[in-house]
């Protein structure tokens, strides 16, 4: 035992003097005098006020120099919480897999720093998982993840960096550090809780990337791997990391969900994961991403808002770190027509049956299955073949019996832009096989690409007017010395009767196409030739035939070939094959009539006049 202050004086005007005695252990001891100046009369005695006897015996018990323990970051300054309260000693956010360390203070009841501590052993520094609700007290836990001893020497002033690191391979939303001293019975919790992240995510997916018909992905699931046991989190999509295929018109959006990740191996799946648009994408850096994981950290600014480590502490959130592989190829849901335009192939206001070149005019888009335009259906993304008839599943209604919908020797045009396809298609109406009215007719379509996505069949323009038509030729007969006018007249069935189809001025009908034969009487072939154009004007042409001059009297049979060159024909002196006017729209049966010269002197063959009063 010694004391202090060593010596002391006692009398002599100062009756009394205190002395602190300090122990070598625990123990009993006791006091007596040495060195005295002056003996007492009575000798030494000793009052010992704990037991208020006269005992010089003194028992000196083991009394800890510390209190309670604090885990702080390193660097930082310590906080008496004591004293203030709403002040804090904070735990960054850590990285599963990478090394770390913190300080320990050591505190004395009052909350400040036991400068004097010290332990050469006995001292545990543990890590829990303090995810509990609720949170159970200091003494309480069990189990530790991790402990490491540690030391205090008097040089350390209570406080010490770990002199190794924790290493952690799991992933942890929320742990607590808790100092133990063992040989005075004192714990100490940290006043702070803090996460162990995983380091990345890992973007895969599972089978073939290919989309289905609905732009979503059924056959292979979307996997955002930590490959960290105890990972639990729910990865999220940044829309803004989309990266459509090179040349897309514009990167789409994906939709779905990640669902939590299995805490066993720290993988999460997706659920129905949908792309609105077509071709490929992939995921830039931290295109999937976890920000909420370390909830406990980022509510307290003790991890770097977003993607980067900064001011010393790691960054809260966490995600793919180079750009994933492809997904896809996606195919629109549908198509979609917008109506246009029809366009009657003899004059503004009909077709005939059987007559090419009736046209429709209309736009087709590329969607989504939420009907918005998938921009990227372009190029060698477009499967829909615009310039084939066939693609588009044209029909048409109501045909009358014997007719068909078939396609016009002309190519469909259009070209796909930014999903849209502005198309112009020809077609052919056929001819039925008996006479019918005059008829409206639509049509519609029902696209499909070579993805077979479709649409419902759908009118691509208004219903447009079709006439069953025929070309008349009538008997004709007038003097050798005159030219001799041809009547040809365009006609159709008006549900009762034909009758001249005035609004026809696109038939075309060439004198080479009409077969000239059976010359009778003083008629000698090429004596009168075919001479016109042939244009159909309000439903007739103008053809003519030359005169044969004087003593040329006869008649020659006029036969138009209506779909098949046949015969010779005249159309100067001398005789040529005849060809065919290709008007499938007035059947196959050609018209024919005879034309006379000389034979009647006029048309008229009675003539009688009648006279009589009108009126009062």
């Amino acid at each position: 035992m010694t004391d202090s202050p060593d010596p002391f004086t006692v009398g002599s005007g100062s009756p009394t003097a205190t002395v602190s005695l300090t122990g070598s252990g625990a123990g009993t001891f006791t006091l007596s005098s040495t060195g005295l100046t002056t003996t007492p009369l009575n000798g030494t005695r000793c009052w010992n006020t704990s037991n208020n006897t006269a005992s010089c015996s003194y028992t000196i018990s083991n009394v800890a120099c510390v209190s309670n323990f604090e885990c702080i970051e390193s660097g930082l300054t310590y906080q008496n919480l004591n004293s203030n309260p709403s002040a804090r000693n904070p735990l960054y956010t850590k990285v599963s897999g990478t090394g770390f360390a913190f300080d320990v203070v050591a505190l004395q009841s009052d909350g400040s720093q036991a400068t004097t501590y010290t332990a050469s052993s006995g001292v545990t520094v543990e890590l829990f998982d303090d995810s509990a609700t609720p949170q159970p007290a200091c003494t309480a836990y069990s189990g530790p993840l991790a402990s490491q001893n540690i030391t205090f020497n008097s040089g350390n002033a209570g406080r010490i960096t770990l002199p190794a690191n924790f290493v952690l391979s799991n992933a942890y939303r929320k742990l607590r550090c808790r100092v133990r001293d063992s040989g005075v019975a004192v714990s100490g919790c940290s006043s702070d809780q803090f996460a162990v992240r995983p380091a990345s995510l890992t973007v895969t997916s599972t089978g073939s990337a290919d989309a289905d018909a609905a732009g979503a992905n059924t056959t292979a699931t979307p996997r955002a791997s930590s490959n960290v046991v105890g990972y639990n989190g729910t990865p999220q999509i940044d829309n803004t990391k989309v990266v459509a295929h090179t040349s897309a018109v514009q990167n789409g959006v994906v939709a779905g969900n990640f669902a939590s990740a299995n805490v066993a191996n720290g993988n999460s799946t997706g659920n129905a994961f949908q792309y609105n648009e077509v071709g490929y994408f992939r995921l830039s850096s931290f295109g999937v991403f976890d920000d909420t994981f370390t909830a406990v950290d980022s509510v307290n600014n003790d991890c770097a808002s977003g993607f980067a480590a900064a001011g010393g502490k790691n960054a809260c959130g966490f995600g793919n770190i180079s750009n994933t592989a492809y997904f896809g190829r996606f195919i629109p849901d549908h198509f979609a027509v917008t109506a246009g335009a029809n366009t009657p192939a003899c004059s503004t206001a009909f077709t005939y049956f059987g007559q090419d070149g009736v046209s429709t005019a209309f736009s087709l888009t590329a969607q989504s299955v939420s009907n918005t335009t998938t921009q990227n259906y372009t190029g060698t993304y477009a499967k829909l073949g615009i310039n084939t008839w066939s693609n588009f599943n044209f029909t048409a209604s109501p045909l009358p019996p014997g007719s068909v919908l078939s396609a016009s020797a002309t190519a469909p045009i259009g070209t796909w832009t930014n999903g849209v396809a502005n198309v112009v298609a020809q077609h052919i109406v056929g001819r039925p096989s008996a006479i019918t009215a005059p008829t409206n007719i639509t049509i519609s379509a029902a696209p499909m690409d070579a993805d077979t996505v479709t649409m419902p069949v759908t009118a691509v323009a208004p219903a447009s007017a079709f006439r069953f038509g025929r070309l008349f030729v009538a008997n004709s007969y007038g003097s050798e010395l005159l030219a001799l006018a041809v009547p040809i007249e365009a006609q159709y069935w008006n549900g009762l009767a034909y009758q001249r189809n005035q609004l026809d001025s696109c038939t075309l009908i060439p004198a080479n196409a009409i077969q000239m034969r059976n010359y009778r009487a003083n008629l000698n072939a090429c004596e009168t030739h075919l001479t016109g154009a042939g244009s159909v004007a309000n439903g007739v042409a103008r053809l003519n035939l030359s005169k044969p001059g004087a003593g040329n009297s006869g008649s020659v049979e006029l036969s138009v070939n209506l779909n098949a060159a046949n015969g010779t024909t005249c159309n100067s002196a001398s005789a040529s094959a005849a060809s065919a006017a290709t008007t499938p729209w007035f059947g196959n049966i050609n018209p024919g009539a005879r034309a006379t010269f000389g034979i009647y002197k006029s048309p008229v063959i009675y003539l009688r006049e009648n006279f009589g009063n009108f009126g009062n």
